[in-house]
């Protein structure tokens, strides 16, 4: 398929192209550099260094979803004691 200038073997791939722009400047991009440059350091000084598994990314949309994520960020490290990861 062809659009414009641009020749896709794909037309879905034309699809995302357009409409997403490139892939370079989004930003899924740039916290993917983001960590792979804070993982390069902070490896140089502890070798095991690894990401928290099971993390994942959210989109705060209103007040009351940050209300809740500053609740946490807040009252999380009281409930440490009681982890049976962290003794």
């Amino acid at each position: 398929m062809k659009t414009g200038t641009i020749q896709c073997p794909v037309e879905t791939q034309c699809i995302a192209s357009l409409q997403f722009g490139p892939q370079s400047k989004n930003l899924a991009s740039v916290i993917r550099g983001f960590k792979i440059g804070v993982t390069k350091n902070a490896r140089k000084i502890d070798s095991d260094f690894e990401w928290q598994p099971r993390f994942y990314d959210h989109i705060i949309r209103n007040g009351k979803s940050l209300e809740k994520i500053q609740s946490y960020i807040f009252n999380n490290p009281l409930q440490w004691k009681d982890d049976e990861y962290n003794n």
